[in-house]
């Protein structure tokens, strides 16, 4: 076993196509939709890597709540995330990269991504759980 993903995504086809990915790797998958439920399942210190869309509706822009989950994520875990959010897509590989430091997120995929690139997102984030809080991915 590689270790143990939780998969944060609210679009079911997204969440399975996901988990069935992440399993082909030997990853073990949990996916959950709720936002408050994935930081309790976080908490409990079982996950490698989280993988988390953008979960907030409504928000289109990175701010209040939605970053506010993203840093608790990121603290509790060593997360990628993934979104189409228009704020996303408008940074730079530079500026993601140095948001994604700033949120203590391993790393920003935007919509749509290589599924290639997620796992490989994925192992290294495995390899560096644990590690200090800015060890931002190369992506």
């Amino acid at each position: 076993m590689m270790g143990r993903v939780l998969v944060v995504e609210d679009d079911a086809q997204t969440a399975a196509l996901l988990r069935i990915a992440l399993e082909d790797e030997g990853y073990e998958v949990d996916t959950v939709a709720d936002p408050v439920i994935a930081l309790l399942a976080l908490g409990t210190g079982r996950y490698t890597v989280a993988v988390t869309d953008q979960l907030q509706p409504g928000m289109s822009e990175l701010e209040g709540a939605a970053r506010e989950w993203l840093e608790a994520a990121g603290r509790l875990c060593p997360t990628v995330l993934t979104t189409a959010r228009a704020w996303a897509l408008r940074l730079s590989a530079a500026a993601r990269r140095s948001l994604a430091d700033e949120l203590g997120l391993k790393a920003i995929l935007s919509k749509p991504y290589d599924v290639s690139g997620l796992l490989r997102c994925v192992e290294q984030a495995a390899r560096r759980k644990g590690g200090a809080r800015g060890s931002m991915l190369a992506v």
